[in-house]
């Protein structure tokens, strides 16, 4: 969800001080989710996020929707829901092209390849699925988790898919071959949001510990820990640059991890959403990768 956030904001937008909001806040709570701009058991499209206009709302899903992505090449939309199904939309309008399914559980996250030809989702049914984003065929079900599959992220080069699990661990796939590559270990609660920075090189992991992870990707090695969240951090996400990570957590409380002197003039990015079925952003932190990891405030 924070990915959506990072992209879809208008500039001066995606960093804004404590005691400015965008009109992006205005979001409401929607009887059975949220709509889109905060996406629910029915969903909208916002003609422009800056404004909170409405474009189109669609009621086609039987349940809540828990994740959302926008395919890289502008083509499609996809939504993941709690009625086991993923759909495939014009973004344009939100009419469904394709229902995927297959999943024997919630859908909880979505992701598209760089080259918007594959599609992953991840499922409360333990295992992550790949599709055909053209044809809608079933590629692969990767499976390994012991328990919830929450989130899904594909490298930058999109020969690798990261996986979140409430199982407390973060897994490495090679798509080349759907075998696992890696098992990341080291959070104590659930996994609830994967991302790799710009480079491939350091994935960030989100988890109901309250503490986000950095993880060397080629050695499947923990670099860092990052604590100071006061709530399950539930998502995570890089700056285009790499050199920032913002994260959210359920907790209302705003504010921003320590950072060098040198940077210490840096607006501090808050992002609020209203509160959902499932509590996804209330406060978003950025962490500068060479930060220390102590609070403040």
């Amino acid at each position: 969800m924070l990915n959506l956030l990072a992209d879809r904001l208008p500039s001066q937008h995606r960093y804004a001080s404590p005691a400015s909001r965008s009109n992006f806040t205005r979001s409401r709570s929607l009887g059975h989710g949220f709509g889109f701009w905060m996406l629910a058991g029915f969903f909208t499209i916002a003609r422009s996020v800056a404004q909170g206009q409405e474009r189109a709302a669609m009621h086609d899903h039987a349940g809540r929707i828990w994740s959302v992505a926008f395919a890289p090449d502008g083509k499609s939309l996809a939504t993941a829901s709690e009625d086991r199904t993923v759909k495939l939309r014009d973004p344009a309008t939100g009419q469904e092209r394709m229902a995927l399914r297959g999943h024997a559980g919630h859908v909880l996250g979505v992701a598209f390849s760089p080259d918007s030809r594959t599609l992953a989702a991840a499922s409360e049914d333990k295992t992550v699925k790949l599709w055909d984003a053209a044809t809608g065929r079933e590629r692969a079900t990767l499976r390994g988790h012991a328990h919830w599959v929450t989130c899904v992220a594909f490298d930058p080069d999109g020969k690798t898919l990261a996986t979140g699990s409430a199982d407390k661990t973060v897994k490495i796939w090679d798509l080349s071959t759907g075998k696992e590559r890696a098992t990341l270990k080291g959070h104590t609660g659930g996994v609830w949001s994967v991302a790799f920075a710009p480079d491939g090189k350091t994935l960030a992991s989100g988890s109901e510990d309250r503490t986000a992870r950095l993880w060397d990707v080629s050695r499947g090695h923990e670099e860092q820990a990052l604590q100071g969240h006061k709530g399950q951090v539930y998502c995570v996400r890089f700056s285009r640059d790499g050199r920032s990570l913002a994260t959210g957590t359920k907790t209302g409380r705003r504010s921003c991890g320590r950072r060098p002197r040198a940077r210490s003039k840096q607006p501090c990015m808050a992002i609020e959403v209203t509160s959902m079925p499932w509590p996804l952003i209330r406060t978003a932190r950025p962490w500068p990768r060479e930060a220390t990891t102590k609070p403040y405030g």
